[in-house]
């Protein structure tokens, strides 16, 4: 354990290098630990039993279930007050991001496997760089490496698998974020992207990166993995909402009290720690609810398409907290705002705002994600739209419970409440 001078309590990082679960490729990243404790936190370097030292299937994730139980315990007796317990952020490298991401989900492993255990491990977020995130896909694409970590191949060890795999574990219940560069030489993106979309886990694809790029502080892409850290170890993302995409028009419309809830959206998204995830529009509702969260601190991520850019409909400048992505259709911006939100809320708007809506909505009906859809009812904005829907549904063209699935409300605070709740409920079913 290292800690921080100066900076008390401080957030603990328990940081695993995973090196292929082998001794011969153990890397010992010590630089990342160094970068950490120069910016505040207590870094563990965090070592079990591996290939070559005792470990396997078994031992290695037994080694890292015993720590993350008992080591915060172990750091408040060693240093008392030093640290604080709930800001602990697990990072995990290659096959050490598998592992982080699994030390967080094994209260969902089946009873009798290794490292099981009935209750939420006590973390705030995890981390994971270029993670070993599916091990089937790995095992064919780097055969030895995965077959000797688990005593065989899926074909000769197929209860072994489902361990430690975390295809089988659902979505996350935590801040969690994947890092993986795409020119990552070992372990293919592909894999992230598969798994984030399963797992609603948030997924940064780093331009022009490769695997040990990662772990070097001065890639360019470190600072996205400490601003990653900061986020995942915040104290205000514990509601189980940490992505919010919405919905809005690009125009301010007729009635002035639209932009001044959609700013105070955005000023509430802040207050909240919740990422807003819009169209990245500059004007109208898209622009004041932007507006609201750079001003309360808070962060903004923004998708537009190449065509609106050039027409100069998106945000400009470079304000602390945006991350904008410029993509070439319509149909990329959406499905990306809906990879990275964990819920979606729709706030007055046209053609555009409906079709978002509408598609994430029939996406939810057909069970492609597991993330809720809400209204925020302004002043009676939406009551056409509710009062439509249940005449179709009168109709027999949709289900009258698939309308109070949705999220309605005319109180902000609520309805944050009840999309954190929804969401909360819906990862863990």
């Amino acid at each position: 354990m290292r800690l921080p001078i100066g900076f008390t309590p401080a957030p603990l990082v328990l940081f695993l290098d995973g090196s292929f679960w082998q001794v011969e490729h153990d890397g010992r990243n010590l630089g990342v630990a160094d970068d950490l404790v120069a910016r505040g936190y207590a870094v563990i370097d965090l070592q079990c039993r591996q290939i070559g030292k005792g470990g396997d299937w078994h031992t290695t994730l037994i080694d890292v279930a015993t720590a993350t139980d008992v080591l915060p315990a172990l750091v408040e007796q060693a240093a008392p007050g030093r640290v604080d317990l709930k800001r602990i952020v697990y990072l995990g490298y290659s096959a050490g991001g598998d592992l982080a991401l699994w030390a967080s989900r094994r209260h969902r492993l089946g009873s009798g496997m290794p490292g099981a255990t009935s209750t939420r491990p006590m973390v705030a977020g995890v981390v994971a760089l270029a993670p070993n995130c599916h091990l089937a896909t790995a095992y064919w694409v780097r055969d030895r490496a995965v077959a000797e970590a688990h005593d065989g191949g899926t074909e000769e060890a197929l209860g072994r698998y489902p361990a430690a795999d975390l295809a089988t574990l659902g979505q996350v219940e935590i801040p969690t974020v994947i890092v993986h560069g795409d020119r990552d030489e070992l372990l293919s993106v592909a894999m992230s992207r598969w798994y984030a979309a399963a797992s609603a886990a948030e997924l940064i694809v780093a331009p022009s990166t490769g695997h040990f790029d990662l772990v070097d502080p001065g890639a360019g892409v470190w600072p996205t993995i400490v601003d990653a850290l900061s986020r995942v170890g915040s104290r205000r993302t514990a509601s189980g909402l940490s992505r919010l995409a919405v919905f809005l028009g690009a125009r301010n419309g007729s009635d002035p009290a639209h932009a001044e809830m959609a700013y105070a959206v955005g000023r509430a998204l802040a207050d909240r720690g919740i990422e807003l995830v819009y169209g990245g529009g500059g004007a109208g509702l898209m622009g004041r609810v932007s507006q609201g969260v750079i001003d309360g601190g808070g962060r903004v991520y923004g998708v537009i398409p190449r065509f609106m850019v050039q027409r100069e409909w998106g945000r400009v400048g470079r304000e602390p907290g945006v991350e904008m992505t410029v993509v070439d259709t319509m149909h990329e911006r959406k499905a990306l705002m809906a990879e990275r939100a964990q819920a979606f809320l729709a706030l007055p708007g046209g053609l555009g705002t409906l079709e978002e809506l509408f598609e994430v909505w029939t996406w939810q009906t057909l069970a492609l994600h597991r993330k809720p859809v809400g209204l925020l009812n302004i002043d009676g904005f939406w009551d056409p739209l509710v009062t439509l829907l249940r005449d179709i549904a009168g109709a027999g063209f949709l289900e009258h419970a698939t309308i109070d699935q949705m999220v309605v409300g005319d109180q902000l605070d609520n309805v944050l409440e009840r999309l954190a709740s929804v969401a909360e409920d819906m990862r863990t079913r």
